[in-house]
């Protein structure tokens, strides 16, 4: 029905131009404009502060976008909440190559993208709404625009910072360019030099967590573009590992007490050739994604297959890709788009573990030891055929897109003979009307996604019962066209999701299950004033409410990326001329939602030497029941250039409101939950001086 209401008022638009001689002027490419996002070029990005350097660390200055409040490093609460989805509900895209991941973990404050700053043309962060162009996911689209290479001269940039790294670019014949970069973290370094024998910020020396390896990073991006009489060739390579390490020393569970590591990285590599001319359009990508990730915990008791040793989960995985697009052009304001995007995933999982802890879907509250474990040695074979088409009508009235996604995933792996099967369409659609000086638009879709790998697995998951989730996004918006300088946006946004895979805690036993349903409401206001070329305002609002529920109908809690109320501002000025300028950026919002501890348990459990020992287990209030405190934070950034030279300074301060106010991350019970009555606060860590010189030659 939506669809033949949408067909209607093409055929009314049609009639309406028929009888105007004016000449329709042809907008190219009108498809990318699609989705209710937020974009930001380099320039404007690198002037906010916050980033320390990178320019992809701001992002959530934008409304709808959380990060969670507390992190550990390497744990499952990396990444966005965009729009009540879960933290891995969404794509990350550079140039359309798939990272593994697009922000190196760390503490708090000690995050960075992926991706080289320097070498970043545009982002975009796509909210809802995205055309069937994007893939299956449930969330957002993070999407990376890199700059091509310099064909002019050769070109050099070095830069410490957050990380010590150098790029250098140049041409390789007159359409023929080339650049390489390469990044390390330096933090750990000096971390691990403070801080050898106890934690940050601990105020004894035997602290029941001890850091024996700061979080590490290297990454490694490197291209080649031939230009083409009519478009380009693209190779691409992007490399990221990740390393940290810490002991627990002390802890109410005792299968954790032993050592802590965490590793992860990958390697994507592809070929990616564009062929455009007036009226047709298209792409082709081949991509090789290596995926790899490390995690063990803890100290192995009696009855585990190793005593002594530690519990660990592996995942290896490789990806093979072939992604064709093509648009087409039919007269004045007809357009159409048609692709198929096909995977081939060979993964293996290895270890001895149980699932990994899920703070998003309302996970059980057991203890790890409590947890059921499997010794994993399960190979998997995944493939994916994902069509997608799209028609799209402009003109100077009105914008109507129509189009399909389908999912056809089919999974097999060594421990059982079974074949899984996992099908879903998504249909996305949106209408928007041209005004004065702005447009009023709706978008609705829906957008399946498969589940966690790890609920796929036949020894720790349960793939024959899992299906992949729904989200229906429902957008209606209005924005403007630049008017000297200003630009606003208004939108209400709805998210409903249903058959979300979640954990049940059943009389100390977890069940799998893929009833869970969420429902998000809630409205972005932004604005954005370009006062000059390096001078902007960018102010934005978001208010909205999340709750979720383990079946249709059933008692409800809070969603936990739910941030019911947040307010940014930042403001960046010109150059003086001595070559001075300043950024400001302060964020307000409300705290998110945790569980609260209310009670103790006694529990007797034998230790790695097999001594009987009386440990505490917690006994937990509803389920994100609370909510931590109000969050402020101001940053500001000092930048300066040498007059007549290539050569930048930038200080930045961030966290500068933590001389007043320090902001409440969690809280600390004690190692056997002593301290319920009056649990210790766990505070943020921001307020550390950053710097950034770069020399460009």
């Amino acid at each position: 029905m939506v669809y033949l209401i949408l067909l209607l008022i093409c055929m009314l638009s049609e009639l309406v131009l028929a009888k105007s001689e004016e000449e329709i002027q042809v907008i190219a490419q009108p498809y990318i404009g699609l989705s209710s996002s937020s974009d930001f070029d380099a320039k404007e990005a690198s002037l906010i502060p916050g980033g320390k350097g990178d320019i992809l660390s701001i992002i959530t200055i934008i409304p709808s976008i959380a990060s969670p409040q507390y992190r550990t490093p390497g744990g499952n609460e990396q990444g966005y909440y965009i729009r009540g989805s879960n933290l891995n509900d969404n794509q990350y895209l550079v140039d359309w190559l798939p990272l593994g991941y697009i922000f190196h973990f760390g503490a708090p404050g000690f995050d960075y993208s992926v991706v080289h700053s320097s070498l970043i043309n545009n982002f975009t962060i796509h909210l809802g709404g995205f055309s069937p162009r994007y893939g299956s996911v449930a969330g957002g689209v993070i999407e990376v625009d890199l700059k091509p290479p310099r064909l002019d001269k050769l070109y050099q940039e070095y830069r410490i910072g957050s990380e010590v790294g150098f790029v250098v670019e140049g041409p390789l014949s007159n359409d023929e360019g080339f650049w390489f970069s390469l990044r390390r973290s330096y933090f750990d370094l000096v971390f691990n030099l403070f801080f050898k024998n106890n934690s940050p910020g601990s105020k004894k020396k035997e602290d029941r967590f001890t850091i024996k390896q700061f979080p590490r990073f290297y990454d490694l991006h490197s291209k080649y573009r031939k230009t083409l009489s009519d478009g380009y060739v693209d190779f691409t390579v992007i490399s990221s590992t990740d390393i940290a390490s810490a002991a627990i020393n002390e802890a109410n569970d005792p299968s954790i007490i032993g050592g802590l590591s965490v590793d992860r990285g990958f390697t994507v590599g592809g070929v990616r050739w564009v062929y455009e001319e007036q009226e047709y359009r298209s792409s082709l990508n081949v991509n090789w994604l290596h995926n790899v990730s490390g995690f063990s915990i803890g100290t192995q008791g009696e009855g585990d297959p190793n005593p002594g040793g530690s519990f660990t989960l592996d995942n290896v995985s490789n990806s093979f890709q072939l992604q064709s697009h093509h648009e087409f052009t039919f007269s004045n304001h007809h357009f159409f788009t048609v692709g198929i995007d096909l995977e081939r995933r060979y993964g293996t999982l290895g270890g001895y573990f149980s699932l990994p802890n899920s703070n998003d879907a309302g996970s059980s509250a057991l203890t790890f030891s409590k947890r059921t474990k499997a010794i994993l040695e399960e190979k998997s074979v995944r493939s994916n055929f994902e069509p997608h088409v799209t028609y799209i009508y402009q003109d100077e009235i009105v914008l109507v897109s129509i189009g399909a996604r389908l999912l056809m995933s089919d999974l097999s792996n060594n421990v059982t003979s079974t074949k899984y099967h996992y099908r879903a369409v998504s249909d996305r659609s949106r209408l928007e009307f041209y005004i004065p000086q702005g447009s009023v638009y709706i978008n609705y879709g829906t957008y399946p996604q498969l589940p966690e790998e790890y609920y796929l697995s036949s020894r720790i998951g349960a793939p024959e019962l899992v299906m992949p989730q729904q989200a229906t996004h429902t957008i209606l918006g209005i924005k403007s066209s630049d008017i000297d300088g200003w630009q606003y946006k208004f939108e209400y946004w709805k998210k409903e999701t249903k058959q979300l895979t979640i954990r049940i805690n059943e009389l100390e036993k977890e069940r799998i299950a893929s009833t869970g349903v969420s429902f998000t409401q809630g409205f972005d206001f932004e604005i954005r004033k370009q006062f000059s070329s390096d001078s902007n305002l960018y102010l934005s609002m978001s208010r909205s409410k999340g709750t979720r529920s383990n079946y249709p109908g059933g008692p409800t809690y809070p969603f936990g990326g739910d941030q019911p109320l947040s307010f940014n501002i930042a403001f960046s000025s010109s150059a003086d001329d001595q070559g001075w300028s300043w950024g400001m950026r302060a964020l307000l919002h409300e705290g998110q939602p945790y569980t609260k501890v209310v009670a103790r348990q006694s529990d007797i459990q034998i230790n790695e030497n097999g001594d009987l020992v009386q440990y505490f287990k917690p006994i937990y209030g509803p389920y994100k029941g609370a909510r931590l405190p109000l969050f402020f934070q101001l940053d500001m950034n000092f930048r300066y250039q040498e007059p007549g030279t290539d050569w930048y300074y930038t200080v930045e301060f961030v966290g500068l409101s933590e001389y007043l106010r320090q902001n409440v991350i969690s809280y600390r019970y004690g190692t056997n939950y002593e301290k319920i009555a009056r649990p210790s606060p766990r505070y943020t860590q921001n307020f550390l001086p950053s710097f950034l010189i770069e020399t460009r030659f």
